[in-house]
């Protein structure tokens, strides 16, 4: 599927305002060119320490991904009237009605007005779908664009019935050619939200299209916002990308989460992780190009996430010079602080260690050296054959992990990862 081209019409001031947390300032940081990163100048605002968002097409998709340029500059302005689906729409809580099938399915051929309950039967909005969930519900996803946000809210999944949202982008499933699975905000400040809902695993998305609300009031935008006691959400095989405008995935007063295997691409940044969030899990994603900190743990409220683990992950490219940063208070985010075997690397930089806040968090394992992406600057984070990230990875992820990125490839042509798992994100095969 070819990515629209859009541009940013003005210059937007992204402020991590209102609902959450925030991450690092301004600086200068790097640009992708061919293999590697070369400086380029600072995109922040001197006079209010904001980020700049980057404007343009970001160039092609690489295979099986989409990747989007910038987006012109909106202001939303919610109202509860507003059609399901569309920028602005809001889902009553809860989000449930009338439930459907165990397993239902949506197609960009489906229509609303069917029960969802086969391919033949599929539905067209990913809105319908979240309507009729309930514990134990799978939603298979087929090739194509859902507009709009999606929301999630009470749907009290357990570890013995819990809720999947899972693309298919092969199209197997649901009887669709192959091709990327889309969720494109439209314009509104999130893609997926989740609130109160536990036990939920997100598998294989491409997240587009989200921008901050500038009016009545500044609301900063992110793609998937786990949000006030979603426990136990994984989200897993997934792409982020923005043009520089919306965060990737921000995870709120929810424990134990799983970010596993995501590529994260030109956002504003990339995992922001706030509040009274316990035991997150970080484990090989990669994440490039963002206008500030690609990794943010911060306090919010009063309360400071405890117990996170940072592990196998590339961050590399981030304009603020900052890839992995952790407040350290009060309250401090320090507190049970795992950071190992990741690959932190800012181009430009004389003194490496400086990109993680603060530099006592490096890794023993870490690795500061350029992870020679094929090209970062259109979304392509294939390994190149010299990359300090092949075999750089730690096992003791869990062997559940460790064999579903043995199924999965880093470098072109897709040979499987083998020996030590490669550090970042792994394409599908």
């Amino acid at each position: 599927m070819s990515s629209p081209t859009r541009h940013l019409g003005a210059v937007l001031a992204v402020s991590c305002l209102v609902a959450w947390g925030c991450g690092g300032g301004g600086g200068n940081g790097g640009s992708a060119t061919g293999g590697s990163f070369t400086p380029r100048p600072s995109s922040t605002n001197a006079a209010t320490n904001t980020p700049t968002p980057r404007g343009g097409a970001q160039g092609t998709p690489t295979p099986g991904h989409t990747f989007p340029g910038g987006q012109a500059t909106r202001t939303i302005t919610p109202t509860p009237d507003t059609t399901p689906g569309t920028p602005g729409a809001r889902s009553p809580s809860p989000t449930h009605g009338p439930v459907g099938p165990a397993t239902m399915y949506v197609r960009a051929s489906g229509n609303d007005d069917n029960d969802g309950s086969s391919p033949a039967q599929a539905l067209r909005t990913m809105t319908s779908a979240a309507s009729r969930s309930a514990p134990g519900t799978t939603i298979h996803v087929g090739p194509g664009v859902y507009t709009g946000r999606i929301t999630f809210t009470r749907v009290a999944g357990t570890a013995d019935a819990p809720i999947q949202l899972l693309a298919d982008p092969s199209g197997r499933t649901t009887g669709d050619a192959a091709g990327d699975v889309v969720l494109d905000a439209g314009g509104d400040t999130v893609n997926l939200v989740v609130t109160r809902t536990p036990f939920m695993t997100i598998d294989g998305f491409v997240f587009q299209g989200s921008v901050p609300q500038t009016t009545p009031d500044r609301v900063a935008s992110t793609g998937i916002g786990l949000r006030t006691q979603s426990h136990s959400v994984t989200i897993r095989n997934c792409v982020f990308t923005s043009g520089g405008l919306s965060d990737g995935v921000r995870i709120d007063a929810s424990s134990d989460a799983l970010v596993f295997d995501n590529l994260f691409h030109d956002n504003d940044r990339g995992i922001v992780i706030t509040g009274d969030s316990q035991r997150t899990r970080v484990i090989n994603n990669t994440l490039v190009n963002h206008l500030r900190t690609g990794i943010a743990i911060a306090q919010r409220g009063g309360v400071a996430p405890a117990d996170t683990t940072v592990t196998n992950n590339i961050v590399q490219g981030n304009e603020n010079n900052i890839a992995i940063s952790v407040d350290e208070g009060p309250p401090s985010a320090l507190e049970g602080y795992s950071g190992n075997f990741n690959l932190a690397f800012e181009p430009g930089l004389e003194d490496q260690t400086t990109v993680y806040r603060p530099d006592s968090i490096r890794g023993a394992q870490d690795v500061n050296a350029d992870a020679v992406l094929a090209n970062p600057g259109e979304g392509d984070v294939h390994l190149g054959t010299d990359s300090p990230a092949i075999d750089a990875g730690s096992d003791g992820i869990g062997s559940d992990l460790v064999d579903a990125l043995r199924q999965r490839s880093t470098v072109v042509g897709g040979a499987p990862d083998e020996g030590n798992v490669d550090l970042g994100y792994h394409y599908r095969r």
